[in-house]
């Protein structure tokens, strides 16, 4: 729900590095769901990239009202980027998708997963505590800001914070280190399949989506070694940072990246003369310079030669 670059973004990855059926995605804006005609030359986008998303064929139901869409479309999943409707994932919408799952065979039923991703927390379509009073405890539900965890039917929910700042630290690190000729959207899959793989059992039983913040570091040189992977599986990689029969070996790459990150300790001077390379690259040609009390605090300033 909502047709900006972040829902844009995800539904053009999902389709094109996810292998997920173009009839599997739905996009909606202001006109309901984003559609067009098989040729192209009439529909409800407004742009390209709205266009290269939208379904086949104009809707046969009334799609600019929510409810109504949940109940023809049967999603498994409610994305919200609108950035300007909070509160748009009613009761109903809710309940609509809690019904989706009863409706069908017990062996294919899931749980519904409802992530309301518009920052801040006042513009969230949904709340954390409406989505589990409204689903009755058996939607999952993220959000873009966090919210508090909370106890719902004697069980703990940690509602985790689903947004990018777990891929692009990685992302960056990882493409810089094997200094990547370019950085294709299968990176960012790649990536998010990292991420999803770093949950561990707290994770998974207070239903967070992704791991704890406090573990960032971990998800990242996860996610790094993953980006260092896939681009010597497309030889986009201009540097080799293990042996090259290891390039492809998780363990071996993660264990390269992680030598060479910078680790910051409580017993570290307030400004080291020397960085690590993790932050501004190779760093032996920086000669040691004596600490200038005096010019820190005239100045306010931290310059690098």
């Amino acid at each position: 729900h909502g047709a900006g670059s972040a829902n844009l973004g995800a539904s053009s990855l999902l389709l094109n590095e996810g292998n997920v059926p173009r009839s599997q995605v739905f996009i909606t804006n202001s006109r309901g769901i984003i559609w067009r005609s098989e040729d192209g030359t009439s529909g409800t986008f407004r742009n390209d990239e709205q266009k290269a998303v939208a379904q086949i064929g104009k809707p046969s139901y009334d799609s600019t009202d929510l409810v109504t869409v949940v109940k023809k479309v049967k999603p498994d999943i409610i994305v919200g980027a609108v950035g300007r409707l909070p509160g748009c994932f009613t009761k109903g919408v809710i309940e609509a998708m809690c019904k989706v799952q009863e409706d069908k065979p017990e062996g294919e039923r899931m749980r519904p997963l409802v992530f309301a991703l518009s920052n801040p927390k006042t513009q969230a379509e949904i709340t954390a505590k409406d989505c589990y009073e409204f689903s009755k405890g058996k939607a999952i539900f993220g959000s873009g800001t966090r919210f508090d965890a909370m106890e719902y039917d004697g069980v703990l929910r940690d509602p985790g914070q689903v947004n990018n700042f777990f891929i692009f630290p990685g992302m960056s690190y990882g493409a810089m280190k094997c200094e990547a000729s370019t950085i294709p959207d299968k990176f960012f899959m790649m990536a998010a399949n990292a991420v999803a793989n770093t949950l561990d059992e707290v994770d998974i039983k207070t239903e967070s989506v992704v791991p704890n913040v406090s573990r960032i570091r971990e998800v990242n040189a996860a996610v790094a070694t993953a980006v260092v992977i896939a681009a010597n599986e497309e030889k986009l990689a201009g540097k080799q940072l293990v042996a090259e029969a290891d390039a492809l070996d998780f363990d071996k790459v993660k264990a390269a990246l992680e030598a060479s990150m910078w680790t910051p300790s409580a017993g570290a001077p307030d400004r080291p003369s020397r960085r690590a390379s993790a932050d501004f690259g190779a760093c032996e040609s920086i000669p040691e310079r004596e600490h200038s009390p005096e010019v820190d605090e005239k100045t306010k300033t931290c310059t690098m030669q």
